[in-house]
């Protein structure tokens, strides 16, 4: 039957409430291994911790986008994102968001605006500098 379905998990138990998924086929992905926690007694309720679900989707997204990623700079703001992802995974895992990588898209668009933000102060910095230049040039040329 393994050379019809599409998908294939291999599920071992390793502790009462503690199972690994070994993912053998997936489309479109590589096999892994995914941990999972049950809530034991009355409706069985599967799910992956997030901080294993955001490291899987870093780890993945640095391996494949960030290798394909043709131009240097480019890299190093994806680089720069994974810090920004790695510092906040505290505040994502409290995010009520459906996945992880939009939960990390909402951080990365929350550090760009971070950024955004420094560059006006900067730019009102040098605008300020500017018009005391010009100040003092209009005097010498008086």
């Amino acid at each position: 039957m393994s050379h019809k379905a599409t998908t294939i998990v291999y599920l071992k138990r390793r502790r009462k409430d503690f199972v690994s998924a070994y993912l053998i086929r997936l489309p479109n992905r590589a096999p892994r291994k995914i941990d999972f926690e049950f809530k034991i007694g009355g409706d069985s309720l599967i799910t992956m911790p997030f901080r294993t679900l955001l490291q899987e989707e870093m780890d993945n997204l640095e391996r494949t986008y960030r290798e394909a990623l043709m131009d240097a700079d480019r890299r190093d703001a994806f680089d720069s994102l994974l810090r920004a992802w790695s510092s906040e995974q505290g505040a994502m895992s409290y995010a009520r968001v459906p996945t992880a990588l939009d939960v990390m898209l909402l951080t990365a668009v929350v550090d760009n605006r971070r950024l955004i933000e420094d560059l006006f102060d900067q730019i009102g910095v040098m605008r300020s500098q500017l018009e005391k230049i010009d100040g003092k040039l209009e005097k010498l040329l008086d």
